[in-house]
């Protein structure tokens, strides 16, 4: 794998080194921890979380696909962290 694909990236775009999957998920929003089961870890518990992750990547890249709108840098940053999170969880 080339170091480009292993690269993770803060929210202010600089270099951050591969971070684990529990700093990955602690930056995720606060209204996923309620208290139980994160839908995020019931996903990886049944061996859903590679399809999930790509799924959503998808999502969060269809949404910015009109060139007359400009580009969501909330959904790139989801993007981002969805990447980020396989890459943590890459072998699982």
């Amino acid at each position: 794998m080339s170091n480009h694909i292993e690269k993770t990236f803060i929210k202010d775009n600089t270099y951050q080194g591969p971070q684990s999957w529990d700093t990955l998920k602690q930056s995720g929003s606060n209204h996923y921890k309620t208290g139980g089961v994160e839908p995020i870890d019931l996903y990886r518990a049944g061996g859903m979380f590679r399809d999930f992750a790509l799924c959503s990547i998808i999502k969060y890249a269809f949404r910015n696909r009109n060139p007359e709108e400009p580009i969501s840098e909330k959904d790139m940053l989801k993007i981002i962290d969805y990447a980020q999170k396989l890459i943590a969880s890459k072998g699982e």
